[in-house]
């Protein structure tokens, strides 16, 4: 069985499509409304859609032989059964966006590369991580210092993670103000030439 350790992301969408044994009969085009499902992997860019109730019985299907996770047909079949009655679909694990741990613009450069939860970003490959850009690490830190958090000792990786990112600020501004002493210093060098 071919997956990798953390479910994909899923999202449902309704689409128009024509049916065409239903124009050529009404002599006009006629639509039907169809459900699709949108997989994308923790942290990646590449999209699969497929018709949704396809898809359900197809990984439902699977799920008996052995090639698909049992506990997770079951979850996206519940997912796709709330989608349909308008109720908010559940993530696979910890919401980014319940978390005070996170700005709204570091939830954002997560979600826009399909991370959702503490767990996906915790687990983030390095081409996800460069997808979600400057500060990227850090957060990735983050995230595994508050899993860590629920396992014992997780105050003192919280505490660490937060001097880590402090310490990753003061050395950026210190190298900003190097940069702006020796900018001085040549202005002063040239004026002094004069």
């Amino acid at each position: 069985m071919l997956q990798t350790a953390r479910p994909p992301h899923i999202r449902f969408e309704k689409r128009a499509a024509e049916d065409r044994a239903a124009s050529i009969e009404a002599g006009h085009i006629i639509y039907h409304d169809i459900d699709y499902v949108i997989i994308t992997p923790p942290g990646g860019k590449d999209v699969v859609e497929k018709i949704a109730k396809e898809w359900i019985a197809d990984i439902q299907r699977r799920s008996h032989i052995g090639q698909y996770d049992v506990e997770w047909a079951e979850r996206f079949a519940k997912m796709y059964a709330m989608w349909q009655k308008d109720e908010e679909l559940p993530e696979h694990g910890t919401p980014l966006k319940t978390s005070l741990m996170f700005t709204p613009a570091e939830i954002m450069a997560c979600t826009g590369v399909n991370i959702h939860t503490l767990e996906d970003l915790a687990g983030a490959n390095e081409e996800a991580l460069g997808r979600i850009g400057m500060g990227a690490r850090n957060m990735k830190q983050r995230a595994q210092a508050a899993l860590e958090s629920v396992k014992g000792d997780g105050a003192l990786a919280i505490k660490l993670a937060a001097v880590q990112e402090e310490n990753a600020e003061l050395h950026a501004k210190l190298l900003e103000l190097r940069g702006l002493v020796n900018e001085l210093r040549a202005q002063s060098e040239k004026s002094g030439k004069r």
